[in-house]
């Protein structure tokens, strides 16, 4: 009996020592070295080994690396595979959450949906389905991939919204938004209108929080400056060989730019003619006490897990002394975002006489 207990601990121990293992080449990117290991254990390739309750296969997701997840996967035995969309870290994200920021990981979205189709609709800690997590990084093929896998385009809008919010109410639209994917956002509208006058738990509507955010509709004439000056420093040695590189080089960039404006524009026509937000008076004061000096959701908690698993979300700044009963057009006048402004006025020139009235409410 002695023999079989120090048998165990010495298999136990050799197992902690390959997880520990496993961590640091991980982290140290060493994946010939962690395919050694994950050879050796393939069993264990489930178990949590990271201060989050990451496996190795969250980890591998996470670091983007599609044919790594792949080869791991093909490790786990099969009568382990209905464990995938049970096995969580401490965010609640699923390997899947992790595999669907990436369009790159589509190979790996593919396989573990083989193994396990409950993976689309497990929740994170947020109430967020993977398909979330490809809209908050702005991921279009893999968001398309999953909506398709999903069914979404057979479903009424009431079954298909909670797949397309979290807890808090707050819509992939509303997160593509703040993120400023609007190519994404784009579809997204066109994909799902009724999302359009959904509100989150701030009772904002996307459009309201475009409207807040003025530097969305700048950052293209400035990166169209800074790009040139970029272009031009790094190719002066193409200057030599002749202009017609370096020209063309410049006009790819610029044309993408414009392509970008072009997309926020068509993403604010769209939003204006199905926005609601001018014509519902939401009284402020009927928050309950506090919650109004709450941080906005789609904020925080999209800042809290980018920072906690050291992601690259860069979420634009929204004004935090916003109303939820102020409608689109008086946000951006006071933003100065004529783009909003004037296709507000084309389609709805009703709301104008709304906004003078809150804008004289303001003054008194």
């Amino acid at each position: 009996m002695a023999d079989n207990n120090e048998i165990e601990t010495e298999e136990q121990m050799s197992r902690n020592n390959i997880a520990d293992l496993l961590c640091t080449a991980m982290m140290e990117k060493d994946y010939k070295e962690v395919r050694r290991l994950c050879g050796e254990v393939p069993e264990d390739l489930l178990q949590k080994n990271s201060i989050y309750d990451d496996t190795v296969l969250h980890m591998a997701a996470h670091s983007k690396q599609n044919d790594l997840v792949l080869y791991l996967l093909n490790l786990i035995p099969e009568d382990h595979n209905h464990q995938l969309s049970n096995i969580k870290n401490t965010d609640g994200n699923t390997i899947l959450h992790e595999v669907a920021a990436d369009d790159a990981m589509k190979d790996a979205a593919k396989e573990l949906l083989k193994r396990d189709a409950d993976l689309l609709t497990a929740s994170n800690e947020l109430g967020e389905k993977p398909i979330f997590c490809a809209a908050r990084y702005g991921q279009s093929q893999m968001f398309v991939f999953l909506a398709k896998k999903m069914g979404l385009e057979n479903l009424s809008p009431e079954e298909s919204k909670p797949h397309l919010r979290r807890n808090d109410g707050t819509t992939v639209l509303h997160v593509s938004m703040a993120t400023e994917c609007f190519g994404l956002a784009l579809f997204i509208a066109q994909s799902y209108p009724y999302l359009i006058e959904q509100r989150d738990q701030s009772s904002m509507t996307a459009l309201q929080y475009l409207a807040c955010n003025p530097t969305a509709f700048r950052k293209g004439k400035t990166q169209i400056r800074r790009g040139f000056i970029e272009l031009l420093n790094k190719s002066k040695f193409e200057v030599q060989k002749g202009l017609a590189k370096l020209l063309s080089s410049i006009l790819l960039f610029v044309e993408g730019k414009k392509n970008d404006r072009d997309t926020l524009q068509e993403l604010v026509r769209l939003l204006v003619e199905n926005d609601t937000s001018w014509e519902v008076n939401i009284n402020s004061q009927a928050m309950s006490p506090g919650e109004s000096d709450k941080k906005p959701e789609i904020e925080e908690c999209s800042s809290k897990l980018s920072q906690k698993k050291g992601q690259n979300s860069e979420e634009s700044s929204i004004n935090k002394d916003k109303k939820s009963n102020e409608n689109a057009l008086f946000l951006a006048t006071m933003s100065n975002i004529q783009e909003i402004v004037q296709e507000v006025l084309n389609f709805r020139p009703q709301a104008l006489k709304h906004t003078k009235h809150e804008l004289l409410s303001r003054r008194l």
